[in-house]
């Protein structure tokens, strides 16, 4: 894991008034156990709360109930990421939440402009300004991150222990929910194939067409993956 330099430098990027002599800081440090993704979290926690001591003291108060399950007798590193993704995630709103769920179906990203297609009346996404300030908020808490693909597209991405986390969580609390999410992700990745097929595969720009699906193939394949298994399986 990282040193304590390198863990206050991780969660300095985003909170840049915090002190490494603050105590609250070196407990959260100790915590993390310099593990990377654990200190992204935190960071998003302490974005969020504005208090480093707010956030250890949210730590500790889900700690003692978290550490206490019999399947969890000692701390470990995987302990405190498990710790802090239920800290970060319960902090979300319903949308955010749902949103995020969408977005942990997509592994090669999914292109922000692509995102509009969820705003309609009949949608948890009434205007375009509730779906930026998600997008915005997941993206302040490390839960996703965006950046340009090599063709200049801004694209969502989320870490792999992330989608496998939030995927359970939304199956654990509505199975229901988990399928009409994927459903609307599915659909929507073949509107979007159709599109790219008859803009330019059928037109003078069919390499550029072959580079779009070469972005999107891991998502084309694992919305493959999950259509076969759900036409099996009953979860």
């Amino acid at each position: 894991g990282l040193n304590k330099e390198d863990s206050f430098n991780l969660l300095l990027k985003k909170n840049s008034s915090i002190k490494i002599e603050d105590q609250s800081i070196s407990q959260i440090i100790s915590f993390s156990d310099g593990h990377p993704l654990t200190l992204n979290l935190i960071s998003g926690l302490i974005y969020m709360i504005k208090s480093p001591e707010g956030v250890l003291k949210s730590i500790k108060e889900a700690g003692v109930s978290f550490i206490k399950n019999p399947n969890k007798k000692e701390q470990k590193k995987s302990t405190s990421l498990e710790l802090c993704f239920v800290l970060v995630y319960e902090a979300l709103d319903p949308k955010q939440k749902w949103l995020l769920m969408y977005l942990s179906l997509f592994p090669a990203g999914c292109k922000v402009t692509f995102l509009e297609i969820l705003v309609s009346k009949d949608s948890i996404f009434k205007s375009e300004m509730e779906l930026k300030m998600s997008i915005a908020f997941l993206s302040q808490t490390n839960l996703i991150d965006i950046n340009k693909d090599y063709l200049g597209f801004e694209r969502t991405s989320i870490l792999n222990p992330i989608r496998i986390f939030v995927r359970k969580k939304t199956g654990n609390s509505s199975r229901e929910l988990l399928h009409k999410i994927q459903l609307e992700a599915f659909q929507n990745l073949v509107f979007e194939a159709i599109h790219l097929y008859t803009t330019y595969m059928l037109s003078d720009e069919i390499q550029y067409g072959i580079i779009r699906y070469e972005i999107e193939l891991p998502n084309y394949l694992f919305a493959f993956k999950k259509s076969v298994h759900a036409s099996y399986c009953d979860d």
